[in-house]
């Protein structure tokens, strides 16, 4: 329902524009950009740990090891896009993810908040009309944290992965551009351990798969 949301209104914006605005090079110019959008995020893997009294004087640690389901997130972020030829780019972009929701045996037991830093080449096919369509790839910092719903906070360990991404932006002056980027990030599982665990010692808690399909609507405004 959220993927198809956006979907629809991006499209009818882009429906509902007019006019005859053609596109530049943007070599030599800067441009900020804001978007939102969705992230389809990989399954993960989770251990919890209870408590469990068997006797006043006795108490054992039951322990639950399984792939966490993740749902569909909201995405939302910015940055910033310099020309430096007639067809390459250099980007840098910041998303962040409020909340990724996992069920775990049946309940949602996990919340997990991650932000991408990433650095990346456009290359741009040279404009004839008011769309420019590009490709793009570039290292990607992720850094992340979580908890248990209602319960422990997890350290999740900083990752730096890679992004492939392919989008098209729409002028509709000649500083002004609506944007759509599709992009899968790829990335090693970061490890998530448990830093207030009511039980004796310390375990694994998990591993983070920041593998994941974003795609991101917006706007740019090119300053110059």
């Amino acid at each position: 329902m959220k993927k198809n949301l956006v979907f629809v209104v991006m499209a009818t914006a882009l429906c509902t524009l007019s006019g005859t605005a053609l596109a530049d090079s943007i070599k030599g110019k800067l441009g900020v950009t804001g978007r939102l959008g969705l992230m389809v995020p990989s399954d993960s893997e989770f251990t919890t740990a209870t408590a469990v009294t068997i006797i006043p004087s006795f108490t054992i640690g039951v322990i639950e090891t399984g792939k966490g389901k993740a749902d569909t997130a909201f995405v939302g972020g910015g940055g910033f896009v310099y020309g430096v030829t007639d067809n390459f780019a250099i980007e840098v972009d910041v998303t962040h993810t409020p909340q990724i929701d996992y069920e775990f045996f049946g309940k949602q037991s996990f919340e997990i908040t991650t932000t991408n830093v990433s650095l990346g080449l456009q290359y741009r096919f040279f404009p004839t009309n008011m769309l420019v369509p590009y490709l793009g790839a570039g290292v990607d910092f992720i850094i992340s944290e979580g908890k248990y719903l209602g319960r422990d906070a997890l350290d999740i360990e900083t990752v730096v992965g890679d992004h492939l991404n392919a989008g098209v932006d729409l002028f509709i002056t000649k500083r002004i551009a609506l944007n759509a980027d599709f992009r899968g990030v790829l990335a090693p599982k970061a490890e998530i351990n448990n830093r207030n665990l009511s039980l004796p010692g310390n375990f694994k808690a998990g591993e983070y798969d920041p593998i994941s399909f974003v795609g991101l609507f917006g706007v740019r405004f090119f300053l110059n």
